[in-house]
Parts: structure tokens; C-alpha cells; sequence
């Protein structure tokens, strides 16, 4: 399946925000898909023209706030509590009805997606992430690199499972 997406603005905190959207604003399922640092929306335009959603799931890529066409926050610096708060009043403007949101969140903004989705677990229904940006204890990292060279030596390929079945065609 691939989806047509339309560019958009919306206001959020009183300043233009670029997105590109496929789907109706009153869409109760909505895909958010969250870009990394340094990139906007078109680093992840391809990941998300090929999902595979039900009908009637909007997908909505906004450029973050000081990347692509969206201005930066106001204050001097922006903390990852402005980017969380703002995911909210995005969502809010850009798919006022929704009901279920599914993040995917590539690098930068698998960070934010992870700590939108502890406030906001209520109305997630789906959390996927890519390339993600955590803080991981020692211990863990070292299993993680000892693994990771195993799948390598044996050529694996490492899997990620989705709760509810394929979201990539």
C-alpha cells in the first residue's frame, strides 16, 4: 500500500508547524511518525507512504520544532519536556479526534516518542522505534554488543516484533 501525503500547516504555541498528512483530521487511529535530529519529515516520508494501516488511520510527519520548515521553541534552548509538551498540543491541532495513536519514532525522536508514551499511555495504542535513543546501564550495553556480535558472526538478522501484527509492507 502506498499512501499519498499532503503537506499541512497547523498552529501550535502561536507558530506555523509543516507536516505532511494522509487521512482525515477526524481520524480516531492516528501514526505519528516522529524524525530524527538534524532532518525533517523526509527522512521518514518513504517509512511512512508504505504502512500499512487500516482505512480511515491517518499518518501525520510533522516537522519537529527548529528543524525542516517549523520554527524553533521560543525560549533560549529547548528541553525534551518542550518537544513532549508540544507533541501534545500538535496532536491536539493536527488530529483533534484521536483516540489511538500509534508513535514511530526514528532516533531523536524515538526519545521523544519513549517519553511521551509515560505521559501519555492512556491514548497510545502502539510504540515503535528505530534506531532509538536511550540511556542504557552498563551492564545491559555490554550484553547488547556481545549479542549483537554473535547475530553478526552468524548472520542473523536481528528481528523487531510489533504488537498486532506487520505495520511495514
Amino acid at each position: 500500500m502506498s499512501h499519498v501525503l499532503i503537506p499541512d500547516v497547523v498552529d501550535v504555541q502561536g507558530k506555523p508547524v509543516f507536516f505532511v498528512q494522509s487521512g482525515s483530521r477526524d481520524s480516531l487511529d492516528v501514526v505519528l511518525v516522529l524524525h530524527g535530529f538534524m532532518s525533517d519529515y523526509r527522512s521518514m516520508q518513504m517509512v511512512a507512504e508504505k504502512l500499512s494501516v487500516p482505512a480511515g488511520t491517518a499518518i501525520l510527519l510533522p516537522d519537529l520544532p527548529g528543524f525542516g520548515s517549523s520554527e524553533p521553541f521560543q525560549t533560549n534552548g529547548a528541553s525534551l519536556n518542550h518537544y513532549i509538551d508540544w507533541v501534545e498540543l500538535f496532536l491536539t491541532a493536527a488530529a483533534p479526534s484521536a483516540q489511538r495513536v500509534t508513535i514511530i519514532g526514528y532516533s531523536f525522536g524515538s526519545y521523544i516518542a519513549i517519553n511521551y508514551a509515560a505521559r501519555q499511555p492512556a491514548l497510545l495504542s502502539n510504540l515503535i522505534l528505530i534506531t532509538p535513543v536511550i540511556r542504557v546501564a552498563r551492564p545491559v550495553r555490554m550484553f547488547t554488543t556481545i549479542l549483537t556480535t554473535y547475530q553478526i558472526i552468524q548472520w542473523r538478522q536481528p528481528m523487531l516484533c510489533i504488537s498486532g501484527g506487520p505495520i511495514l509492507t
